[in-house]
């Protein structure tokens, strides 16, 4: 970790790492641990130095970003990335991975005992303690809280985190490696390293770093991470005779970006810098229909021999995903700005097209049941239908809801990022705020209060709180007070 120089070093992985790659280099940071692909990419020399962050899509919500590392690095990587990104929405850490705390036990909750830190709320686990309300406990994250309302875990202990290791005392005390590090002859070696220590009653956890590093190196962060260790336990113990609760010492914080479809299309221009790249290549990429990856492989491959037939590719593209999706069903994916991610159901694709170089749907659903519409306050019946308008090109989707004999009964107008569409697939970013339209003409905004309260948590970037007011004077004629 290199803070007085400024130096940031960052490791890339995933979907997105070639575009952020250069993105990166742009900005002045240097790459480590390039994959060899990457490398070969950008003529980068393979330098196998710790990270201070890194920077990957998560595998199993690939329409995401995690950037992860030591705290004053990790907030220049995201200030860099939200320049290229800045219709992206993404959470921050409450407290860091594996920071030390002390925090006071609010009392037990569903069987879980709850312990509050400077107005967070973490689940302590793995203690053998009883959990009594306003005691003060000494503990350290191994699950930090990222997303609203989400409690992050905690375990009873002290930790410290270096660029090759970690080193903590807690009641089970031992060697652990990071999956990277497989070979048996490497991992012998790094125990009897850590040996020493973990006789004294320390654990040390390896790193993926740890991997290629020089012996003299791990020697000597050992040395200085275990010295923390004692001065970060000493602190603690302080705190917890004085009463208070707040962070020890600092772990690492991380990042989550939700990619909206418009920064995708950056990432695609980015990535065609580098190497032929058709439109919507990340999107496709994220969206895991493994027929069009193969499309875009090909046509990728095409545009390797003429990179003049690019925009003739994504329009053959376009009426490809056009073909597969009429007369069929999708799913349609709402991100909402806690984080979740809603399935509205499967609704019926009634018309596909291409609009203006756009694709454009109208979908359909067939209500089964009774209650009350949502925003409407209007009843729902069964026999009613729902009809759903949506184009890639447009930052709302309209929800018409129709009685059974035809009758007109309101519009619910959905103020979102512009969706991305695959075959049986459609998934956009909810940005909160909704405009209803009733038979009577009257037009109403809702649930401002919650777009609001997602801009002062730091969630929503600037560029998409002005769409929004732009959206809402658009089809409402109404000025939002943001």
């Amino acid at each position: 970790m290199d803070v007085q120089t400024g130096i940031t070093r960052v490791r890339v992985r995933g979907i997105y790492a070639t575009a952020l790659t250069k993105i990166l280099l742009d900005e002045g940071f240097q790459i480590v641990q390039a994959s060899n692909l990457i490398a070969m990419r950008f003529g980068l020399p393979q330098v196998p130095a710790a990270a201070d962050v890194t920077v990957k899509s998560i595998e199993n919500e690939p329409s995401r970003i995690l950037v992860i590392g030591f705290p004053v690095h990790a907030d220049r990587v995201v200030k860099a990335l939200s320049k290229y990104m800045p219709t992206s929405p993404y959470w921050r850490s409450k407290l860091t991975l594996y920071s030390t705390v002390v925090g006071r036990v609010k009392g037990a909750e569903n069987g879980k005992c709850i312990v509050e830190v400077d107005g967070i709320e973490l689940e302590l686990v793995n203690s053998s303690e009883e959990c009594e309300p306003e005691k003060f406990v000494i503990g350290y994250v191994v699950k930090a809280p990222i997303f609203p309302g989400e409690r992050g875990r905690l375990v009873e202990g002290v930790r410290v985190v270096g660029d090759y290791a970690m080193v903590y005392k807690s009641a089970n005390v031992k060697v652990t490696f990071s999956e990277h590090i497989s070979r048996a002859d490497r991992r012998a070696l790094l125990s009897s390293l850590a040996l020493e220590y973990t006789n004294r009653g320390i654990g040390v956890h390896w790193r993926s770093s740890a991997r290629d590093a020089e012996d003299s190196i791990l020697r000597e962060e050992l040395k200085k991470l275990v010295e923390k260790l004692a001065s970060v336990e000493e602190k603690a113990k302080q705190m917890l005779e004085e009463g208070r609760t707040g962070v020890v010492s600092e772990g690492e914080r991380i990042y989550i970006y939700e990619i909206s479809s418009i920064d995708k299309r950056r990432l695609d221009d980015i990535r065609d810098s580098i190497l032929p790249t058709i439109p919507w290549h990340h999107s496709i990429k994220s969206l895991g229909d493994e027929k069009l990856n193969v499309i875009v492989d090909y046509a990728e491959k095409v545009l390797e021999i003429d990179r003049s037939v690019r925009s003739k590719l994504h329009e053959g593209l376009k009426l490809y995903i056009v073909d597969q999706l009429q007369g069929k069903r999708v799913r349609v994916h709402h991100v909402k700005l806690d984080g979740s991610v809603v399935e509205l159901g499967v609704a019926t694709v009634r018309e596909a097209r291409i609009d203006s170089g756009e694709i454009s749907l109208i979908l359909e659903r067939h209500v089964r049941s009774s209650g009350v519409y949502d925003g409407l306050g209007v009843e729902k019946e069964p026999g009613d239908i729902i009809e759903t308008s949506i184009s890639t090109s447009r930052w709302y989707i309209t929800h018409k809801y129709i009685s059974r004999d035809g009758n007109l009964k309101g519009v619910y107008i959905n103020i979102n990022t512009p969706p991305e569409i695959a075959p049986g697939y459609v998934r956009y970013i909810d940005l909160s705020v909704d405009v209803v339209k009733m038979p009577d003409g009257s037009v109403k905004i809702i649930d401002v209060e919650e777009f609001k309260k997602y801009v002062e948590e730091g969630v929503v970037p600037s560029e998409l709180v002005n769409r929004v007011k732009e959206v809402v004077r658009e089809i409402a004629g109404v000025e939002l007070q943001i």
